[in-house]
């Protein structure tokens, strides 16, 4: 009577694992680079450009929404006196006619062009533009000022500013005695619309 003896394990070639097939492999590692460029490619698309940061920024300044302003910055301190103008116009009703920003070598000007209720009230007949300087890095405003672009208004605006500073100095050293600083925007538009209004009364404007 034969005794049969159990064979061993069996062989493995060298180099070679049971089941390995460099074919499979090769394709599967082609896959995965693929789609690691895919992700990156995808990334890259998503990414807002520093175009459309200063656009989405222009628009968060018209609606008076420093949140917005706040996360689009690297922070408020950076915007100088954006911020307070954004919510003193925006109590003001600004009304954007149009928004159009252009990218210059260093920075972006965003120039707004609408009425506020102060402006419509005291010159309908002007084209009121104002403008948002931004330096982007990264999709992130790191810097940013605010400009009246309209120097045609110069001497109306300084013929309302004197009449109103001698005739209503409780509003200058009062509700709007810190413009651009700690004055709240809101109660400060106000007194601006109530100042406004007696300026024309009193000069038939």
């Amino acid at each position: 009577m034969k005794v049969r003896v159990p064979r061993g394990p069996p062989t493995i070639a060298r180099g070679r694992l049971p089941g390995y097939d460099p074919a499979v492999l090769n394709a599967r590692y082609i896959q995965t680079v693929l789609l690691l460029l895919i992700a990156v490619a995808l990334s890259a698309c998503s990414a807002p450009t520093n175009l459309e940061v200063a656009e989405e920024f222009s628009a968060a300044f018209v609606e008076g929404d420093v949140d917005a302003l706040k996360s689009l910055s690297t922070d408020l301190t950076v915007l100088d006196t954006i911020p307070w103008r954004s919510q003193f116009l925006a109590a003001l009703d600004l009304e954007a006619e149009s928004t159009t920003c252009e990218e210059g070598e260093t920075q972006i000007a965003c120039t707004i062009t609408g009425h506020n209720a102060r402006t419509q009230l005291l010159y309908p007949e002007y084209t009121v533009r104002r403008s948002l300087i931004l330096t982007i890095e990264d999709g992130v405003v790191t810097q940013g000022s605010f400009e009246f672009a309209s120097p045609e208004m110069g001497p109306v605006l300084n013929a309302f500013n004197v009449w109103a500073f001698t005739n209503r100095p409780d509003v200058a050293e009062g509700v709007c005695a810190d413009i651009d600083g700690t004055s709240d925007p809101s109660a400060c538009a106000a007194a601006i619309l109530e100042v406004a209004a007696e300026y024309l009364a009193a000069t038939g404007g």
